[in-house]
């Protein structure tokens, strides 16, 4: 039995271009604006096709934490989805990654889609995953002695959020978030 490579299992994806097959899976998917920029800086993204049309994709591995959870909420689509109705296309690289517990569709032969009533819990997901970096990325800027408006405004330029938030919003966010606890993204529901 040859054994499969070793893939270290994070939300960022792993760089292994080499060991990248020519058959990918692209995902169109509707998220809104604001976390686009963020989304793109954070995962890096390629050109893909999609139905002979040239796209922009977030490059994502199946082995990442974030690809099993993605991958989990795929189905098979009885039609293509209409691409001027979606903002962003996932890319799913099929890595060294075989499992029997995660139930997951291939595109290899179909394409594959979001469901409308999982696609609130994706992006759920990701303004989860949104919140946690800002907050992070800010108690490491305040950590090193700076103010936390001064960490806000790097955090914003860093990802380019400036055309879809504000400081005094995202200020709002963080001390929310950090008078609810260390875990609470993933301890308590979304309202």
């Amino acid at each position: 039995m040859k054994s499969q490579p070793y893939i270290q299992h994070t939300l960022f994806p792993v760089n292994i271009e080499k060991e990248v097959p020519e058959d990918i899976n692209v995902i169109p998917f509707f998220l809104p604006k604001r976390y686009l920029s963020f989304l793109y800086k954070s995962f890096g993204n390629k050109e893909c096709s999609y139905l002979n049309k040239k796209v922009t994709a977030i490059q994502i591995y199946q082995a990442s934490s974030f690809g099993k959870y993605l991958s989990l909420l795929l189905q098979k689509s009885r039609v293509p989805v209409n691409i001027k109705q979606c903002n962003l296309f996932f890319s799913i690289n099929e890595v060294g990654y075989k499992n029997g517990i995660y139930k997951r569709q291939s595109g290899k032969y179909s394409l594959l889609e979001v469901p409308p009533e999982l696609s609130a819990d994706l992006i759920n997901y990701i303004h989860d995953y949104f919140i946690l970096s800002l907050v992070s990325f800010v108690d490491g800027y305040k950590e090193s002695g700076k103010e936390i408006m001064e960490g806000i405004i790097c955090f914003m330029d860093q990802y380019e959020l400036w055309d879809h938030w504000d400081k005094r919003s995202l200020h709002r966010i963080y001390y929310r978030d950090k008078s609810r606890g260390q875990a609470s993204r993933f301890c308590f529901p979304h309202k």
